[in-house]
């Protein structure tokens, strides 16, 4: 190239760049920030979340409402029969690491915002993903059960009249908290020996009798998921191999009532999969199960590709239906009944439309591509 043409070449650049620095340098409209006063919803929410915030969703128009938790949040979130309330567990280290703190935080669903209530508790509380079994309320919501691991696992006991810790209850080898829906201070939890243990919490919360059943699953052979739905004291759980365990829990004492298998003479080859696998219809005393097709050893922590709905009462198959890529499913019967699923390949939310009239089959109805999780939950 020649010099003049070098040169020229050069002052073309810098007009261009002086240019692009000019209109860089305009400044950008300012952007109008709204907080409302309280969420647009005011019926049912769809709880779900994605191990950093509780997402709230309208389950009839699938629209976000709001966030609960703060940045970071890892925890449970348990929800009372006041609408109102939303109850989170949270753990933090000081730096990072070191000394651990835990407490439980009260919230606000109508504002999305912490009321101010903060009970701190024992730093032991189980660290696991968002799942429904590792907290629970008694049935008069006076108390709140959380899981402790350390590993050894124990019970925290949370006064929510008094607004205090009561006390801990050790339940050794077990793990999972169901709580009776009908006597209060009563809940149940699973054992590695393939016992369900019992547990009547006395007025004060701190002490507890204790109740350990007869052999009722194989923990070896075939362990259950700590997923579970029921019917009143009737809690139904499934098996790694496809097998339903009806456990009556109205007693002293947990009984297996039933057990029968929902995978026998099938064809596809599937098996329970997920960690929120199950999902009930209490109107219709059916239950979902999530399921995986050509399922190998291990894959109980697969995302399932298949739901099936079992009619608990006549214990067989209503029918199957194909479902995007889920670990977590939840249902509602709403004006019109339906399923609410994760979608992990879309990272998505998904509803489902269920038809009772066909074996309570469901079908793709609407998406919210949203981060979510599989702890699904609607009140």
């Amino acid at each position: 190239m020649k010099p003049s043409s070098a040169w020229a070449a050069l002052l073309l650049l810098v007009v261009v760049c002086a240019g692009d620095i000019a209109l860089a340098a305009e400044p950008l409209p300012a952007e109008k920030l709204i907080t409302l006063p309280r969420i647009p919803s005011t019926g049912s929410l769809l709880y779900s979340t994605d191990g950093q915030r509780v997402l709230l969703t309208d389950p009839g128009t699938l629209k976000w409402q709001a966030t609960l938790g703060f940045p970071g949040w890892r925890g449970q979130y348990v929800l009372p029969k006041a609408k109102d309330l939303a109850y989170l567990t949270t753990s933090v280290w000081e730096y990072g690491h070191g000394k651990r703190t835990s407490f439980v935080e009260f919230w606000s669903v109508p504002t999305a915002s912490p009321t101010g209530i903060r009970i701190e508790v024992p730093p032991r509380l189980a660290i696991t993903g968002p799942i429904q079994a590792m907290a629970g309320l008694s049935a008069d919501d006076k108390f709140l059960f959380l899981q402790n691991a350390t590993p050894a696992t124990s019970v925290t006991v949370v006064d929510l009249v008094a607004k205090r810790f009561a006390g801990e209850i050790p339940i050794p080898g077990c793990f999972g908290i169901y709580p009776s829906v009908t006597t209060p201070n009563k809940f149940t939890s699973l054992c590695g020996d393939g016992r369900i243990v019992t547990a009547v919490v006395d007025a004060s919360g701190k002490s507890a009798k204790i109740e350990r059943s007869g052999p009722i699953f194989n923990a070896d052979e075939d362990p259950l998921f700590l997923s579970s739905v029921h019917d009143g004291d009737t809690f139904f759980f499934v098996s790694y191999k496809g097998s339903v365990y009806e456990v009556d829990t109205s007693g002293p004492s947990a009984h297996l009532a039933q057990k029968y298998s929902i995978v026998d003479g099938t064809e596809g080859g599937c098996k329970p999969t997920g960690e929120q696998v199950l999902a009930y219809a209490p109107e219709g005393k059916v239950m979902f199960v999530l399921m995986i097709p050509d399922a190998h050893e291990g894959d109980q922590d697969s995302f399932g590709k298949e739901v099936w709905a079992v009619d608990v009462k006549e214990r067989r198959v209503l029918s199957r239906s194909t479902m995007a890529s889920a670990n977590g499913i939840a249902y509602a019967p709403l004006p019109t009944p339906a399923l609410f699923a994760n979608d992990n390949d879309a990272k998505a939310l998904v509803r489902y439309a269920v038809d009772p009239k066909a074996g309570y089959s469901v079908r793709m109805d609407s998406r919210l591509v949203v981060s979510v999780g599989s702890r699904l939950e609607v009140r």
